[in-house]
This record gives C-alpha cells, structure tokens and sequence, in this order.
C-alpha cells in the first residue's frame, strides 16, 4: 500500500499505493497505463517516475511477465492509503526527465542457463544493494554497497554486501547455504516474527522464499561472477542526534 521514502537525497519519493483503491491507488488506472509505468517509467499524466521505481530494468523483462505482475497485483485486496506526491530537489527532478525510454523486452532466458537466468532476476537484488548516483548505479559498486534506507523507529538500515568476497560479502556462502537463508522463511515460524529491538530488515524474506531452488540458485550462481569487493557493512546504525 506504500508510503515508504526511497528519496536517499534526491528529494522526497515515496512508494505509491499500487492497491486497486479508486481514490488513493491504481483504481482508476487502465492495464496499459500501468504497462506503460512499470516498463517506461510515465505515470497516467505524463509525469516522468523516479528509476528507485526500477523501470530501467523492467522495460527488459519479457513481456508476458510483465502482464503477469499486473494479473496479480489485481487480485489483491484495494487498501485505502494516500501517499503524497513525490517533490524532487533540483537538479535530479529534471535528470530524471531524461530516463523514460521505449522498452527493450527480452525473452525469459532458457532455464538451463544458469547464469542467464540469474543475471535476468537479478535487477530485483541490484535495487537494493548497490549505490546510486544521479539515477544511475556506480559502476565497480554493483551488489557491493550497503545501501542505506530509514528505519522508522530511528537510525539507517544498510543492505549487505553480495559480491563473492570471502571476507565481507557471499564469498563463503556455499549455493546450499544461500538457498537455505531463503528456505527457513518457509517455515511458520518465520512468518510473523515479533520484533522487540530497534531494528528489523526491510529484505523481502517471505515473499522470496517462494521463488524455486532452481531460480534462487542460478541468482547465487550470477552473483559469483561478479567483481568481488572488500567491503564490511553495518547493517544497523543507530542515529546520534546532535
């Protein structure tokens, strides 16, 4: 139902309700032009959306995976949430003008391509857990950074580092031992976990977890061939207010 800030210094952007609710969501918006959003990056006005939104890399998906987001998000429940709109500093609200773009399907690679397939579901990762700068990722940073994101009761939350390091990121991880971190939140226990400290993940952990081992593993077997990068992240960092 969205709400969260992905601004990171670019200016305010939230994530946009994208429940079925006529007043506050995607309600009143057609298939084509939520296609149009999520390949393209143009909302239902015209308006340009902010690349947090990973359009770049949604306009290369295969298409018919595409409508098949849009078949499912359907189906959920609308949720009444108004999430205001976006207000970007200058000069990224004109940078971002620039992004939108027709997009450049491809087709769902063969499966047993590992490293295809990998690197095709990998953009999921890539958004999350490697720097930006201006609306582009820093290259020689891919997978490596520790990408820093609000907690709401205080403090930064930081992704890890997924480049094949020993030391600081999966480098040790065997592809057993990476499936099986997504694997436990299967279980029923990890499903609705109380948290009672300050911090939790923002990883999507349980919806994840439902990808096959097939899938998860040639992602494992993508992020392997990446550069590796010595680099430790705090996942938690507590806010000193001065």
């Amino acid at each position: 139902m969205g709400g969260e800030d992905y601004g990171e210094g670019a200016g305010y952007i939230p994530a946009k309700n994208i429940t079925f609710d006529k007043d506050t969501g995607l309600g009143n918006w057609s298939d084509g032009e939520i296609f149009k959003a999520v390949t393209m990056g143009i909302d239902k006005n015209g308006e340009p959306l902010a690349p947090m939104m990973p359009y770049l890399f949604l306009a290369n998906l295969d298409e018919n995976d595409i409508k098949s987001i849009i078949a499912y998000i359907r189906t959920l429940p609308p949720i009444k949430n108004n999430v205001k709109q976006h207000d970007l500093n200058f000069p990224v609200n004109l940078i971002f003008r620039t992004l939108p773009a027709a997009p450049e399907f491809k087709k769902l690679p063969d499966s047993n391509d590992t490293i295809s397939s990998g690197k095709y579901y990998s953009p999921s990762c890539m958004f999350c857990h490697s720097p930006m700068e201006k609306g582009d990722f820093i290259k020689g940073k891919l997978f490596s950074e520790g990408v820093e994101f609000p907690n709401p009761k205080g403090g930064i939350i930081r992704s890890s580092n997924l480049t094949p390091d020993n030391e600081t990121g999966i480098g040790n991880l065997t592809k057993e031992q990476f499936i099986g971190k997504f694997r436990n939140y299967s279980k029923p226990d990890y499903q609705n976990i109380e948290v009672k400290g300050e911090y939790n993940t923002i990883m999507p952990w349980t919806f994840l977890c439902q990808m096959n081992d097939e899938d998860l593993g040639s992602i494992y077997e993508f992020l392997r061939t990446q550069k590796q990068v010595v680099n430790k992240v705090e996942n938690f960092l507590q806010k000193i207010n001065n």
